[in-house]
């Protein structure tokens, strides 16, 4: 690789990592806004649950709703492809994200 062609490389990944200091991602569900099924409205038994509180029995399953994710599953099938420094931020987020519901759910 000649240094013209190296500075060319260099100044491209810098480029990209200016872009990627001022992105960002948000993955997950409203903590405020209640539930509109009437699958979880209609049955009497007090009030809906929260948006939150459904995803969270999909996530993680119930003792009547089997684990759906919907948000864990797809991460850690595609884990193996993202670069190291995402991988370990994404399994600091799964286990803070883990430790909280946990705590909640106390």
């Amino acid at each position: 690789m000649t240094p013209e062609q190296t500075l060319k490389l260099v100044q491209h990944q810098l480029a990209v990592m200016q872009q990627a200091k001022t992105s960002s991602v948000k993955v997950g569900l409203p903590a405020g806004e209640t539930a509109t099924s009437k699958a979880y409205t209609n049955d009497g038994a007090g009030p809906a649950p929260t948006v939150l509180e459904v995803g969270i029995w999909h996530e993680y399953g119930t003792a009547r709703v089997p684990m759906r994710s919907f948000l864990r599953g797809p991460l850690q099938m595609k884990r193996a492809e993202l670069p190291l420094p995402y991988r370990r931020s994404l399994t600091w987020c799964l286990r803070l994200a883990w430790r909280l519901i946990r705590r909640w759910a106390a």
